[in-house]
This record gives C-alpha cells, structure tokens and sequence, in this order.
C-alpha cells in the first residue's frame, strides 16, 4: 500500500484559520438550541445513533465523538458544538483549496491569496456560523460536498466517491 503524501499548508490557508478560530472561541457556547440540533446531541449522547437514519452519515459520527468525549467528562452538548466547529473549519479550508485550483487552472496571478475570497465570503455568512457553532446537519452536509469535488479535482475518484457516498447518508 503506497503511502498518501499531504503537502504542507500553505501561509494563506494559515490565513483562514487565524480569522476563524478567535471569533469561533468566542462566539462558542455549551448550549443547544431547541429542535433537531438539541435533538441530534440527545441521540448522540444517550440513544441509539441509527435512531433517524435519515441523517446516519452525521449522526453516526457525532455519536462515536460525543460518547468518547464523555469518557473525558466532557458534556454532550459542549462536544457536539466542538465537532461542528471542528468540520466547518475543514469547509473552511475546503473552500480555499478550491478557490485556489480554480484560479490556477485558470492562470490567476497569486491564486493563493486570491483564493482567500472564497472562505472570507463564508465567515461572513450567519449560516455558515450557524453551522460552525450548533449542532446541525448542514454544516457535515457542505463539507462532504465540497470534499468530493476536491477530491474529484485532484483525481482520487475513490475518495470523491466516498466523500459523496458519506453526503447522502447525511
């Protein structure tokens, strides 16, 4: 089995997390709102993760996450945010990645930073944030999306066929 060489993050990419993480800190909160997303922690938390196995390829995850958080005392709730915040900022990163190969397919100038455009545009979206902060399917949803066409854009059909395979099962 060949071994799968990731390159390092370029400095732009640093860019994105430096804007995300402070303003995800301090916005984070412990709490779930009511609905599915207060929903979603319960099952994660205490019921059977295949309970709505109409969001199984989210809620299956978030349950394994959260219940190994719990060994560490952490609560469901508090658990469940850090996973959505954790995914969106992979989305993040996705989104800039794709940027940049699209302004380097194209024979954009400085594709790099060019491409911070696109995941600026997104960390000015409330339901981006929205996504990032409260559990919810949306977020899981988006980055499974923008994985398979990163991953179909870099050649690994493979990958984007599973990338694609884990979105419909949220």
């Amino acid at each position: 089995m060949q071994a799968v060489s990731i390159p390092p993050a370029p400095r732009a990419s640093w860019l994105i997390l430096a804007a995300y993480t402070p303003v995800a800190v301090y916005l984070f909160r412990a709490v779930q709102r009511t609905g599915d997303g207060a929903a979603y922690v319960l099952q994660a938390a205490d019921g059977p993760a295949l309970d709505r196995a109409v969001h199984a390829g989210w809620l299956v995850p978030l349950s394994a996450w959260v219940r190994g958080a719990g060994l560490l005392g952490l609560d469901p709730s508090l658990a469940a945010n850090a996973a959505s915040a954790l995914v969106m900022a992979l989305g993040l990163y996705l989104l800039w990645w794709l940027g940049r190969d699209v302004a380097r397919q194209e024979g954009v100038a400085e594709a790099d930073t060019w491409a911070l455009l696109a995941p600026a545009c997104a960390l000015g979206s409330a339901t981006v944030w929205d996504a990032a902060l409260f559990c919810e399917v949306y977020g899981p949803l988006s980055v499974c999306v923008l994985a398979s066409v990163a991953l179909a854009r870099s050649a690994r059909p493979v990958g984007a066929a599973c990338a694609f395979a884990l979105a419909v099962a949220i």
